[in-house]
């Protein structure tokens, strides 16, 4: 047996999640610009969408406008474009010399603050942006090319560089065993008859030659409607710690200490399961597996693992369990110096946010990975026999969902973002950098699951075109409109910048001539009242204040009209402005997941007829190298699972196609 003490401090690090890039500029665009009438997805937009199809155009960011749809194209494509364009009648126009530039992150939706810093970096360099996209990973921005060298040095600074890659961390391997990391989610381990399933694939990957590693997630769910929360799940103790004074929302750090418990109890449980089915286990805090992340509460990154304890348990075949969801920051790491806390001796406990049980399980193969000269897989056990092509609870009685046997990192990822309750993107990420096989299965059935690889691993055969459907509910609608273009921008900026403080996310934003858009999580909607109505934005520069726009987000707030009363006593009236906060509550996104969607002409266009068809009314539209969203209004409650249906349907001849429906 070898000495696994004897080598010393071994630390793995992480690429920091959070990380900022900018990404290559794209040249020889051209962005038109079509006047449509009316608002949404009307059959205007889509007579413009089906003729462009005919003449086989490409078209990217897509953009729906209160009367106009805009879209970029590749220079190549602008005679098709108008000879379209042209036939159909309507007025449009047509801007070449046109390029993109994009900011690029991990998790650009949940990086609150990002599209202000970009508005705020273009604007004081005298770059014009004629259009924006988004998607979970970027944001692009469409700017003349001349303006391109500009672009890039402004945005320069809110780039962190990129790290070291994993791979060139010069360690020496000195175990000799293949290990398998599998991690069990809180309705796979809520019950003694689920944990004892559990337990028997843990105990069939031993038998397999494989050492196990097993990471748990707190048992069972928390509240939903009115339905009780299981005991020992998050959600309920979160809730637990909320109820003692709704009116003082509890400390950060007191916050991660009750929601690490469901963990630890699950841990200590499972690894007594197994104890009882006659193997030798342990369990383990996420500190104790060597696990350090950043001192952030509520949503820490991991900064690197000690895999030194997990590492000699593995030597001597004792099954380590480990808790999902959590870390400890660095020794000397301060949770909050104002209350006169100096450095941590051994640091603090930290959780990794929603889905931080599959991170935790990718991270521990990943930094494993790099102790041993043999395999290391990561299987994520769910109530599912894999990555499915659409939610099976989303679709219609008769309707079958198919199983994806082999998806590449960047579509599962995808997916996830999009609203695929698969993998945590930040799991896979890791998976990814690390190369480390990354599989998603049942815990109830032996369904060989589905393999999550590198794009070039897959073979021709097993590479589906179409990926599936996916979408999230409780979203809000939300658009300005300013009554001179020529203070757009600034006035962008500062709705940008308030709503970036505040920390809420956008989504598919939408930047017109004399308006923007964007979409918001429905629980975010009273903070965004609260610090956007009866906002003033000056006009101007220094002393010379021109005249001041009062935002409006819902007219009858009353911090919307006290703030307009008092500058009508004071000012010209001439020299006021609204700007209109226009609010379309109850919609959603429904996606479709699929290969080089900007490379295939008429995608767009089909999607567009067939919600026409099913009676959905869509508002906007996002699209990217892995899919095509749409915010769509749920105008009933079954709306959305329609939308759902209704893609799957039109796509049912793609997932055919090497797949198979479970």
């Amino acid at each position: 047996m070898n000495d696994v003490s004897g080598h010393g401090l071994v630390r793995v690090p992480f690429p920091d999640p959070r990380r900022v890039t900018i990404g290559t500029p794209v040249y020889g665009l051209a962005h038109a610009t079509v006047v449509t009438g009316g608002e949404g997805m009307t059959d205007a937009h889509r007579a413009v969408l089906n003729r462009l199809e005919k003449e086989s155009v490409s078209i990217r960011l897509v953009k729906i406008h209160r009367d106009k749809l805009s879209f970029v194209i590749d220079a190549d494509a602008v005679a098709p474009a108008k000879k379209a364009l042209q036939e159909l009648g309507y007025d449009y126009t047509i801007q070449e010399g046109m390029a993109t530039v994009s900011v690029e992150a991990l998790e650009m939706w949940e990086r609150w603050g990002i599209m202000s810093h970009i508005a705020e970096c273009l604007l004081n360099a005298g770059v014009q942006v004629y259009h924006t996209g988004d998607s979970h990973d970027s944001v692009v921005c469409l700017i003349r090319e001349s303006d391109v060298e500009r672009a890039l040095e402004s945005l320069s600074v809110i780039a962190q560089g990129e790290q070291e890659p994993p791979a060139k961390c010069d360690i020496k391997p000195w175990l000799r065993h293949k290990i398998k990391v599998l991690k069990f989610g809180g309705t796979s381990v809520d019950t003694p008859e689920k944990r004892k399933i559990a337990a028997n694939k843990v105990i069939a990957a031993r038998e397999e030659g494989y050492r196990p590693v097993v990471v748990v997630s707190a048992m069972g769910r928390g509240p939903r409607g009115d339905k009780p929360g299981d005991p020992y799940a998050t959600d309920t103790l979160k809730e637990v710690l909320m109820q003692v004074d709704p009116d003082i929302r509890p400390e950060p750090r007191e916050m991660d200490l009750m929601m690490a418990c469901g963990e630890i109890i699950s841990t200590a449980v499972m690894a007594h399961t197994l104890k009882s089915m006659g193997r030798t286990a342990v369990a383990l805090t996420g500190g104790q597996a060597g696990i350090v992340t950043t001192c952030e509460f509520g949503n820490a990154a991991i900064t690197y693992i000690e895999p030194q304890r997990l590492a000699e348990l593995v030597e001597k075949d004792v099954i380590p369990v480990v808790c999902g969801f959590q870390g400890v920051s660095e020794a000397g790491d301060s949770w909050d110096r104002s209350h006169g806390h100096g450095p941590v001796p051994h640091g603090e406990i930290t959780t990794l946010g929603r889905g931080g049980s599959d991170t935790t399980a990718a991270a521990l193969g990943a930094a494993l990975s790099r102790v041993t000269t043999e395999p290391v897989i990561v299987e994520i056990y769910t109530d599912v026999d894999g990555v499915m092509t659409a939610d099976p609870r989303d679709l219609a009685e008769g309707q079958k969902p198919y199983k994806l046997d082999v998806v590449t990192y960047e579509e599962i990822s995808e997916m996830a973002h999009l609203g695929a309750k698969v993998v945590h993107p930040r799991a896979v990420r890791i998976a990814m950098e690390f190369g480390v096989p990354l599989w998603v299965k049942s815990t109830t059935s032996d369904n060989p699951g589905t393999r999550a690889v590198k794009a070039d691993e897959r073979r021709a055969q097993e590479r589906p075109w179409m990926m599936g459907v996916a979408r999230t509910a409780n979203v809000v609608w939300v658009e300005f409109a300013f009554d001179d273009p020529a203070v757009k921008e600034r006035g962008a900026l500062e709705i940008y910048r308030l709503l970036g403080e505040a920390g809420i996310n956008l989504y598919l934003i939408t930047s017109g001539e004399n308006s923007i858009g964007f979409a918001i999580k429905h629980e975010k909607l009273a903070t965004a009242r609260d610090v956007l109505s009866g906002r003033v934005i000056p006009v101007g520069s220094g002393q010379n204040c021109e005249a001041v726009y009062v935002v409006g987000l819902d007219e009858g707030s009353p911090g919307y009209q006290a703030q307009l009363r008092a500058l009508q006593r004071i000012w010209d009236k001439t020299r006021i402005h609204v700007v209109h906060g226009r609010l379309v509550h109850n919609c959603g996104m429904v996606s479709v997941i699929a290969q080089n969607t900007r490379e295939v002409s008429g995608l767009m266009a089909r999607m567009m007829r067939c919600l026409s068809e099913a009676g959905i009314r869509v508002l906007q539209t996002a699209d990217s190298e892995y899919s095509i969203s749409t915010l769509i209004h749920e105008e009933a409650e079954d709306t959305g699972r329609r939308a759902v249906q209704a893609l799957h349907k039109e796509f049912e001849k793609e997932f055919q196609r090497n797949l198979q429906a479970v």
